[in-house]
């Protein structure tokens, strides 16, 4: 178990499995599978495989991991605590927010429960409720949770740890979000430095935070900069082994945009297919980054004439945001409402073709989009307004929008 710990920590991912599956079989030879020393090399397996971009493996083997904390009755425990706020992790990057949440409230109780609130312990979980109050769109809350963490981990002497570093790069992604871009590349250049020093300049945590430079360079329009953050980014997760992740994902799919913005349509197709394999295959699907690699396909599909592809894309991407469990995300939302006015701009479209708006064209669109709960009254008055606004009608479309927003 020790030794897959020193894998992990050093980015060697696929020897750090191989080691934990080794002890895990040992423990199962020997009878004493529900032991938290089991658990342990569970909940390191489930880490280990989380930085490998595995999810789905990830949130199987740290569930069953938290089963055993408390088949053995040490689910109140530290290490307990840690599993859930990477149990928590895993359900953040797979845009399972509430999930996440109620894991990472439920570590904060072991906590409290230990009578830990003002330790590191405290502060790992702080810092990931900060996270998710970023994603939820709650800036302040999360900026508030995210300095608690980091003051807490500097009055433990933990200051210069990855643990800190994290932080501060969370602290400006919220800057960013509030579009204070100077304040965000002050807390990207701080979180560099202590990687810097800490030898990681080849690591997960770096390849993500040289893509969020490259945020910043890309809403600052510095699009040759931009690109050069991104394309470094997939270059380390290449090094170390992570090109499958869902983070280095992430990082391909905005150099993806970056193409496409530069007239390079074909490549950025490309980049696109690429970066959807790798989603597949880290078992990312279902999650709103795939949602932005979908619909971006698909407008870069559309302005190839590739249209029935370029609908595939799309309804995939409406089909996987509705489902649910991740429309709280403040992402989400935006993402949804650029998708709403693309479903208006696909009944302009059947008119500029000479196609008749009526309720069966509006019914066989919504069919499209799975959208089969729309009731008759909402259609007449979807073709209503069609009718009356003309080629206007996309930013008319008052009552349908309304509609979709109050189902959500």
């Amino acid at each position: 178990r020790n030794m897959g710990s020193c894998y992990r920590r050093t980015g060697q991912l696929d020897k750090a499995l191989h080691v934990l599956e080794v002890a895990w079989q040992i423990y199962q030879k020997s009878g004493v599978v529900n032991s938290p020393e089991a658990a342990s090399i569970m909940r390191h397996r489930g880490v280990v495989e989380m930085q490998q971009g595995k999810l789905s493996d990830a949130k199987a083997t740290l569930q069953k991991a938290y089963s055993i904390y408390e088949a053995c009755g040490t689910e109140n425990g530290n290490e307990a605590a840690s599993n859930l706020q990477y149990l928590g992790d895993v359900l953040f990057l797979s845009g399972e927010l509430e999930e996440a949440k109620k894991a990472l409230e439920l570590s904060w109780a072991n906590c409290k429960f230990s009578k830990l609130e003002r330790s590191p312990d405290a502060a790992e979980v702080l810092w990931r409720l900060g996270r998710l109050q970023v994603i939820l769109g709650q800036y302040g809350l999360g900026m508030e949770q995210l300095q608690q963490a980091r003051a807490l981990f500097e009055t433990a002497g933990m200051g210069a740890t990855s643990e800190n570093a994290a932080v501060i790069r969370w602290i400006g992604i919220a800057h960013y979000q509030m579009q204070a871009f100077d304040a965000a590349m002050a807390c990207y250049d701080e979180s560099a430095r202590k990687l810097e020093a800490l030898g990681m300049t080849y690591s997960m945590l770096s390849a993500e935070l040289i893509a969020n430079i490259g945020s910043v360079y890309t809403s600052t329009n510095r699009l040759g900069e931009a690109k050069e953050m991104f394309e470094k980014a997939v270059e380390i997760h290449h090094k170390i082994g992570t090109h499958n992740s869902f983070q280095a994902a992430a990082a391909q799919r905005h150099l993806g945009e970056i193409q496409i913005v530069e007239g390079s349509l074909e490549s950025g197709v490309a980049t696109f297919q690429d970066t959807w394999e790798r989603l597949e295959k880290c078992g990312s699907t279902a999650t709103v980054e795939a949602c932005k690699v979908l619909y971006n396909w698909s407008r870069a599909l559309r302005t190839l004439d590739m249209i029935d592809a370029a609908w595939e894309k799309f309804h995939l991407a409406w089909k996987t945001l509705m489902a649910g469990r991740m429309m709280t995300s403040s992402f989400a939302v935006e993402l949804r409402s650029t998708m709403i006015n693309e479903i208006g701009s696909r009944f302009r479209v059947l008119e500029e073709d000479g196609v008749e708006v009526t309720c069966q064209t509006v019914a066989m669109v919504l069919a499209k989009l799975g959208l089969h709960e729309f009731t008759a009254q909402h259609v007449e008055e979807v073709v209503l307004l069609t009718q009356s606004h003309g080629k206007d009608a996309v930013s008319t479309y008052q009552a349908f929008l309304d509609w979709v927003f109050a189902t959500d």
